[in-house]
């Protein structure tokens, strides 16, 4: 029998500001997100990569707790580059409520970070065409959403 293993890491700073969790089987991600509110900027950054329904009821807490910081016109972005697969229906679902969470604590812009097409439409159909815009590189979304704040 094959061996397998299991690395957990989980990092914590103060106030909910970073969250990382990376769970790990047999060296593959298994589940993996990192949210972070820089205070400074008043902006968000959200890496997500291969996000699944196991996920979400975390997500949406940490999500909650970090809306409970920001200030008016806070900014976001949730890059999905490493994604090697859009989300399921399932999971789509159940966040899309972040939407209405971002809107009712006062962000001035949301962008997503992906070349994938795919993804493009997919976040369009979710959080609607007002929510959110899709740029191919992280600095095309700062770019955009700094014009913002």
């Amino acid at each position: 029998m094959g061996r397998v293993f299991f690395v957990c890491e989980v990092t914590y700073i103060s106030s909910l500001l970073l969250k990382k969790i990376t769970l790990k089987l047999g060296g593959k991600i298994i589940m993996s997100y990192t949210i972070k509110y820089n205070q400074n900027e008043n902006h968000i950054d959200v890496v997500s990569i291969d996000f699944s329904a196991e996920d979400v009821p975390g997500y949406l807490k940490d999500f909650e707790n970090i809306m409970k910081l920001v200030k008016p016109k806070f900014t976001g972005t949730t890059d999905v580059t490493e994604s090697k697969s859009v989300l399921t229906p399932e999971v789509a679902a159940m966040l899309a409520p972040t939407g209405a969470m971002a809107s009712e604590a006062g962000q001035a812009g949301w962008a997503y970070v992906t070349k994938n097409p795919i993804w493009k439409m997919q976040l369009k159909r979710i959080f609607g065409r007002d929510f959110a815009d899709a740029y191919d590189t992280y600095e095309e979304a700062r770019t955009y959403l700094k014009s913002l704040q």
